[in-house]
């Protein structure tokens, strides 16, 4: 059975689980991300999350697209989502991940400055 939540509460979900405000996820959006008030708007019903909103929003709460929109899949991986963001090419993106995980012990997760460390780590092993 589907999940029967709209897109609006698993946004306000995800958003009230990492502990933040409606302008504080539109701060991390970006300027070209929705405003708290399109957030607030999207989270009560009024309006469906939609085109590049949708994917700024989903990459500030570190879930897909998919799973804003049906519930259907589970929150990224906090290292996926570093290598997407800090790598360009697909294959470079797995590498890291690869590399990544193998160095993270237990699949214990990783901080942000961690993975400024191992991203250091990984591109100075590539240059050799």
């Amino acid at each position: 059975m589907a999940n029967p939540q709209t897109p609006g509460m698993r946004i306000r979900k995800l958003r009230e689980d990492m502990g933040l405000s409606p302008d504080e996820l539109s701060d991390r959006t970006g300027p070209e991300g929705p405003s708290a008030d399109t957030i607030a708007r999207i989270e009560a019903g009024i309006i469906r999350p939609f085109g590049p909103f949708l994917q700024y929003i989903a990459d500030a709460l570190s879930v897909t697209t998919l799973f804003i929109m049906s519930g259907r899949s589970e929150p990224k991986d906090e290292i996926i989502s570093f290598a997407e963001r800090e790598f360009t090419g697909v294959n470079q993106q797995k590498d890291f991940v690869a590399y990544a995980k193998e160095a993270s012990f237990r699949n214990r997760n990783l901080t942000y400055d961690e993975l400024r460390v191992l991203k250091r780590e990984y591109l100075r092993r590539r240059a050799r």
